[in-house]
């Protein structure tokens, strides 16, 4: 019988943010997804301790009342994230914890924990790779008072199965997700491509067992849960084939989505994919420039984005595709441009920021003045992203094409509805810039 008791923490905030897999980031609209690293977290704590599961943002909870709340729970340890987008309130909420609970633990992972050389010392443990479970058992099961978990630099990791059932009671959706409740999956950790504006090629690349994954899918589907988000940085690199294969197999039955890129996808690939289960590709674009696209070091060009877009939606495949505005040098008309010419089913358009271990913040390839601790932007490149949104979306052709993928799932109506009057809202706030926020998406 486990006596010790875990807490896995999203803290609270004043918006809908995002900290996980060391990317944070404002949401625009009204979803929310649980939280990769405290999925990850909770798989590594089964059997160790008791779990307890707690979403602040998702409850919309005070700081005071989320600390009513922990203080309710009285955990042995927390573990949580932290990031530079929240930083001030994590730190400020953290302390008021470790006051009312003075034996706990706090184990933190997060941008600020992979990337900052000022870690705060009201963290206890700060986890560097939530993938090592070695590392955190390892520091778990010692006497010591502080402690890091360090990057595990082997090729194939596992983890264990996370605790879906804890964040299922939370009804999580993408925007783009066909049913409801929505869940994230791990198949790879890391990322092995080195774009200028991204940190996750700076972390250790390695592959999931792929049996683990194959056991986590069939779990998630025995709770009833239908819609999965694959949450790698590029989806199964290197072998997507094989992990498709082993879904047809078990004949899962799943929904499914994913991020990755045109140039490790072809047309076998992607109908193998639709076979399997996925309804749902969404690409990193960034920008309809080819020098933009080979200074970023992204590692195509835009014919290969048309190319595959075109093969993507011939396979039955929705796309969505990102863009970044604010690149060094980049013809933001183009890039708009580019967006209508890919004409995908969603388009997320962001806004550069130099973030934390990318190369571009390191090299210092942003304009003078720029604010490396906040988002980069001005009024009018904000207007511009929120003006090129309502083009894109507002096309009768394109809202008749959402009520048609609507009909498919009932669970789509109402995600279509709420994030439709989330965009609404923020394209009214066009001229508001947050003060602390990083690239949106």
């Amino acid at each position: 019988m486990n006596h010790m008791k875990a807490l896995l923490l999203n803290l609270p905030f004043t918006r809908k943010v995002m900290r996980d897999v060391g990317c944070p980031h404002t949401i625009k609209s009204d979803y929310y997804l649980p939280q990769a690293d405290l999925l990850c977290f909770g798989a590594i704590l089964r059997g160790e301790a008791e779990l307890e599961y707690l979403d602040c943002i998702m409850e919309n909870l005070t700081p005071d009342q989320a600390l009513a709340r922990v203080k309710a729970i009285s955990p042995d340890h927390i573990f949580t994230i932290i990031s530079s987008i929240t930083l001030k309130e994590d730190v400020l909420l953290l302390k008021a914890i470790k006051k009312s609970i003075p034996d706990v633990k706090v184990w933190a992972s997060g941008d600020i924990t992979l990337f900052s050389h000022s870690r705060p010392a009201v963290v206890d443990f700060h986890v560097c790779d939530f993938t090592n479970k070695k590392g955190v058992l390892d520091l778990l099961h010692s006497k010591a008072e502080k402690g890091v978990v360090a990057r595990d630099p082997s090729p194939v990791f596992s983890m264990g199965i996370s605790p879906h059932e804890l964040v299922k009671r939370y009804s999580y959706f993408f925007p783009h997700s066909r049913y409801v409740p929505t869940t994230g999956v791990f198949s790879n950790y890391g990322c092995p491509f080195k774009c200028k504006f991204c940190s996750a090629g700076t972390l250790n690349n390695k592959r999931r067992d792929r049996k683990e994954v194959i056991e986590e899918l069939k779990y998630i589907k025995e709770l009833g849960i239908k819609d999965v988000f694959f949450r790698d940085f590029t989806f199964a690199v290197p072998d997507a084939a094989a992990l498709c294969d082993a879904m047809l197999e078990e004949k899962l039955g799943l929904s499914w989505s994913c991020e990755t890129r045109v140039d490790v996808v072809n047309e076998a690939l992607l109908r193998k994919m639709k076979a399997a289960g996925c309804y749902l590709i969404f690409y990193g674009v960034e920008s309809g420039n080819d020098d933009t696209l080979k200074r970023i070091n992204k590692g195509f060009a835009t014919s290969r984005v048309r190319e595959m877009v075109r093969k993507t939606k011939d396979a039955g495949i929705e796309v969505l595709t990102s863009f970044i505005l604010g690149l060094p040098g980049d013809d933001i008309e183009r890039t708009i441009d580019f967006m209508f010419e890919l004409d995908p089913d969603y388009l997320s358009i962001n806004l550069l920021v130099p973030r934390l271990g990318s190369a571009i913040r390191q090299e210092d390839e942003v304009p003078e003045g720029a604010n490396t601790d906040c988002l980069y932007s001005t009024s009018e490149l904000m207007k511009k992203r929120n003006d090129t949104e309502k083009r894109f979306y507002l096309r009768p052709f394109k809202l008749a094409r959402y009520l048609a993928m609507s009909i498919r799932s009932s669970s789509r109506i109402g995600i279509f509805m709420r994030n439709g009057v989330g965009l609404l809202k923020k394209w009214g706030n066009s001229d508001s810039i947050p003060s602390s926020d990083q690239a949106q998406k």
